[in-house]
Order: C-alpha cells, then structure tokens, then sequence
C-alpha cells in the first residue's frame, strides 16, 4: 500500500531479496496518509460467514453454536 509508481526496487535472485529503495521518512509520511479500504459486504452468506468463522490459526471453521 505506501509503493507508488515510479518508485525503485532493486531485486537479487542470488541473494533472495526485494528491497524498496525509498528513504524512511518518505514511507513514514505514505504511512501517515493512508488508510485501508473498508469494503462493504453485500452477500448474506458473506456477512454471516465473516461473523462466525474461527480464524485462520484455527482452521477458518465456521461456529455453529453462538
């Protein structure tokens, strides 16, 4: 989410390695600004699973009993 266009990234396959070549105050200041996109769910079936699954640790099972 703080990668925008334009912005360099040096990759080593011999070393396995990504690395983003932008200075830490420029992330900190893209970090400041941004904020996560909060979708609406729109399926009943969706609503209902997001609200009684069990998380992923635990096998993302659905709860039967409340």
């Amino acid at each position: 989410a703080l990668i925008e266009d334009g912005d360099e990234i040096e990759i080593s396959v011999s070393r396995g390695s990504l690395e983003l070549k932008v200075d830490s105050k420029t992330l900190e200041a893209r970090r400041a600004k941004w904020k996560p996109i909060k979708k609406e769910i729109t399926s009943k079936w969706l609503k209902r699973y997001a609200l009684l699954v069990s998380n992923a640790a635990n096998g993302a099972v659905l709860k039967t009993e409340l």
